[in-house]
């Protein structure tokens, strides 16, 4: 399934299509594997270590020979560090650099557009605790491709992309001092400073979206559900909830187009949105949502004053 509008560009188009394509026989690979929250790319520390890291697999894949291989280990020594600030961040980013960087890295193999990795290992601003392996992943994959032809055949469940990249070159296990070092070398001061003065912005403009969502009034709309949504303005919070700033639910109850912002739970159990403007209408609106209601279910007063959960009719009766 691919969501339109599709990109302008030509290359761009091509490479989303083989992107998805990939994911079409993903099963069949072996690789379907879980995709898992990484809201600590999001942290303060997650972010300037992954940009750090991103800084040297650019000047990696630029470079030749022994520079090359330089560069790698300040690249693993980075990532190794902030891997190891995170509980389960190794778990954590390595299955989505499976389920999404090998997409992406197929994409752009395929497609002949090598020269959008270092773009986007340049440019990407954020959020990136969704969007990071669609960077990551084509970037290590052009990488072991260089030094590991064959790579791919290897692929297993557990595999984790950097483990096969310190393989091929053979380098030993990297260490915080490592990482400083590596930080020096790459424009880490100017980059915590820059990095600091965004995280007081993003914690400011978080908490303007999401504490209507916590404090309402709200409407709850229950779990299972599917969403669409677009990684890269994806926010995630502490304790594992996750802002979407756009989103298409679709569930039992309907079909929920949010533009303005919904808070979605860590377990999946419910998203909640602002309280609607009419709660007799349908379809339901309220700041920034409009929600296409099935047959079958109503609305539910709850507490604080003026929220409402969405309810089957069949289970309140």
């Amino acid at each position: 399934m691919i969501l339109l509008p599709l990109p302008e560009q030509a290359l761009e188009r091509r490479v989303l299509l083989l992107h998805e394509s990939w994911h079409r026989i993903q099963p069949s690979l072996g690789l379907d594997v879980q995709d898992l929250p990484n809201g600590h790319l999001d942290k303060l520390e997650g972010r300037y270590w992954l940009q750090l890291e991103w800084r040297a697999l650019a000047r990696a894949l630029e470079a030749r020979g022994g520079s090359r291989r330089h560069w790698v280990a300040a690249a693993l020594a980075c990532r190794t560090h902030r891997q190891s600030l995170f509980r389960d961040a190794t778990k954590t980013e390595r299955s989505l650099e499976l389920a999404e960087g090998l997409a992406e890295y197929t994409g752009i193999h395929a497609a002949g557009a090598k020269s959008m990795v270092l773009t986007k290992l340049r440019n990407a601003t954020g959020p990136f605790a969704r969007s990071f392996a669609y960077v990551s992943g084509p970037a290590y994959g052009l990488l072991l491709d260089g030094v590991a032809p064959g790579w791919v055949r290897r692929l297993r469940r557990t595999t984790d992309l950097s483990a096969l990249l310190q393989e091929a070159y053979r380098l030993p296990a990297a260490g915080f001092g490592d990482a400083e070092t590596a930080a020096a070398g790459l424009g880490g001061a100017e980059l915590r400073h820059r990095e600091v003065a965004e995280e007081k912005v993003r914690q400011q403009r978080l908490a303007l979206v999401t504490v209507p969502l916590l404090k309402g009034p709200i409407l709850r709309v229950p779990g299972p559900f599917r969403v669409q949504f677009n990684p890269s303005n994806t926010e995630n919070l502490d304790g594992g909830s996750v802002f979407h700033p756009t989103a298409t639910y679709l569930g039992a109850w309907g079909r929920l187009e949010v533009t303005g912002g919904s808070l979605r739970a860590a377990d999946w159990s419910e998203t909640r949105v602002s309280a609607p403007a009419d709660p007799k209408a349908n379809p339901l609106t309220g700041p920034g949502w409009i929600l296409e209601l099935a047959p079958g279910w109503t609305l539910l007063p709850i507490e604080p004053a003026g929220s409402f959960r969405l309810v089957s009719e069949k289970h309140e009766k």
